[in-house]
């Protein structure tokens, strides 16, 4: 399955990566299989549910259960548990143990900062570490 590639490094970020051949020609660059893993499950945690009006159910609750006063870390990480191991995707690339192993909420900034975002397969060798997500 090839996917467009999206531009993570700061000030560019989500935007579309090109490449450029030898006669000058931009072309999108796409990934697949391993590689699109960490982008899919980024994708997923800042999509907020009932953005995608031909799935209304993908995404996060943000909105419907996790914000308002008195945020509860161990809820939010069980609803963003759920909300990534339910999605098909992630499963089909062969991820099937998912793990958030810390969560900071920045009351100041009103950011919520997934610290590490482990996914992986059934062998040592598929494990994918996503750092510093910031929502």
């Amino acid at each position: 399955m090839k996917q467009l590639k999206l531009n993570t490094v700061s000030g560019q970020v989500w935007d579309l990566v090109l490449s450029v051949d030898s006669l000058g020609q931009s072309q999108l660059v796409t990934i697949a299989d391993k590689d699109y893993i960490p982008q899919k499950a980024k994708q997923l945690l800042l999509t907020g549910r009932g953005e995608i009006f031909t799935n209304t159910q993908y995404g996060v609750p943000w909105f419907q259960e996790i914000l308002g006063k008195g945020a509860d870390l161990g809820n939010i990480r069980s609803i963003l548990l759920d909300v990534l191991d339910s999605n098909t995707t992630l499963e089909e690339l062969g991820v099937t143990n998912i793990d958030i192993s810390s969560l900071v909420l920045d009351t100041q900034k009103r950011h919520l900062i997934v610290k590490d975002l482990v996914l992986s397969g059934d062998s040592d060798e598929e494990t994918t570490t996503i750092k510093g997500i910031t929502i």
